[in-house]
């Protein structure tokens, strides 16, 4: 039945990719398809589904640790569950239909640096909702603030009309900047009024991850030294030795214990530096890690779901995207932004390009799968882009990827709600993409059957 429909490869790839916990999974599986049917004219093709999964469910058992409960809320500041950061980090997000991709970013920055605060800005033409998931990770301490946008301009444009295409992608931008800039303003306030907020802020996207920038053999001598003899003696004695800042990570459980730690990184405890740091970032295609290299996650959790523990294939260090930001909110006062990319003239690097070899962090940008990677609507990357990315040449396995950071989040918020709040949310979300994007090509009239 699915094979004269534009759902095979989809459904194909989607069920190949929650494979374990079939109990657990097809039950949320029935429940997306059934709304599914009532949406769109082809029934007969999902009936067939309907008819598998519902068969599949009676005759595997469904075990009660799966069953939904109440979870007392802990977290990093709990004593019993780990050391009091020093400080908590906030974000300011923009995104664009990205319910996929945003359970493990915000899980993966709650537990890592800790983020605790967020500001997010919902792009107007997005046609899903991510409200619910922010509901969710309120429950365990995430402040987050909704921005709304004054829209003009975009709602002129037809964004299924492919010669608006650039003016739409221009008004992206805008929107980024103005976003960036009020989003900054309005963070560094409640630092002023109240120094307990999050001093750091950082400047990514919902494809991006902050990490530590281990060390690796063979980068070649550090760029920064620009050939100077003695810069290059120190650094390499310091790797040598083990007391550079680039070999000490593992003494840290999160980037804030990192950055307050006294003496270490002079980007962070010198103030003759800039209140902005630009951030050197690696490109991590769709390449596979292999069932080997995934790690053994707690029960119900299946670690092919999550971009950081799927694909730790990527390009060379010395090779890096054009980098992003993170700011001190206590001394940054310069709110125009005029780049995503280097914010302003009070950020490291001149350019936006960073020596990597003298960044404590830095970040990991996925591309992810293509039921991630595509939006409905416009779209101003597309299967060209994706296809684009993937083409990375001499990859390289990343074995310094924390692939513990999951297990850690359990222990914070408890099994039952890490589900709800990464995977459940994800397989939510990658249906309800499908079904935007079977309802909008019927909407254009275009037809599904191959």
């Amino acid at each position: 039945a699915f094979s004269h429909v534009k759902l095979d490869q989809d459904i194909s790839s989607w069920n190949a990719l929650y494979s374990p916990e079939p109990h657990y999974l097809l039950d949320h599986m029935l429940h997306r398809l059934t709304k599914l049917m009532v949406k769109i004219e082809y029934v007969l093709p999902l009936a067939v589904a309907l008819f598998f999964l519902t068969t599949a469910i009676t005759v595997i058992h469904y075990q009660d640790d799966f069953l939904p409960m109440t979870h007392q809320d802990q977290s990093w500041d709990n004593p019993a569950v780990g050391k009091k950061p020093p400080f908590h980090f906030s974000a300011c997000l923009l995104i664009k239909d990205s319910n996929i991709l945003l359970p493990e970013w915000l899980a993966y920055h709650y537990t890592r640096l800790p983020l605790r605060r967020l500001i997010v800005a919902v792009d107007p033409l997005s046609l899903t909702d991510p409200a619910p998931i922010f509901d969710e990770y309120a429950r365990i301490g995430l402040n987050t603030t909704i921005w709304q946008f004054n829209t003009t301009g975009s709602q002129k444009l037809n964004e299924l009309d492919s010669s608006h295409g650039q003016a739409l992608l221009n008004e992206h931008r805008m929107r980024q900047r103005e976003f960036y800039s009020n989003c900054l303003k309005q963070l560094t306030s409640e630092w002023i009024q109240d120094h307990s907020n999050a001093k750091w802020a950082l400047f990514i996207d919902v494809d991006e991850y902050l990490s530590f920038n281990h060390y690796e053999e063979g980068e070649g001598k550090p760029s920064h030294c620009r050939g100077d003899a003695t810069c290059i003696h120190d650094f390499d004695e310091g790797i040598k030795n083990g007391t550079h800042y680039r070999k000490r990570f593992g003494e840290f459980k999160t980037a804030a214990a990192y950055i307050n730690e006294p003496m270490l990184d002079p980007h962070f405890y010198s103030n003759k530096t800039k209140p902005c740091i630009v951030i050197s970032r690696l490109l991590f295609p769709a390449k596979e890690t292999g069932l080997n290299g995934l790690p053994t996650l707690p029960s119900g959790l299946n670690a092919s779901n999550f971009h950081t523990l799927r694909f730790r294939h990527r390009a060379s260090v010395i090779e890096p995207q054009i980098g992003k930001s993170m700011v001190d909110l206590s001394r940054m006062r310069d709110y125009n932004i005029p780049s995503i990319h280097r914010l302003n003239n009070n950020c490291t690097s001149n350019n936006g390009w960073v020596h990597n070899s003298e960044m404590g962090f830095r970040v990991h940008h996925y591309v992810g799968t293509w039921e991630s990677f595509r939006r409905p609507g416009f779209d101003s990357r597309g299967k060209r882009k994706f296809d684009e990315r993937n083409r990375v040449k001499a990859l390289k396995l990343d074995t310094s990827i924390d692939t513990t950071w999951l297990t850690k989040f359990v222990n914070q918020v408890g099994i039952h709600r890490a589900l709800t709040l990464t995977q459940d949310f994800r397989m939510d979300a990658e249906l309800e993409m499908l079904e935007k994007i079977i309802m909008q090509t019927n909407n254009q009239n275009e037809s599904i059957i191959e």
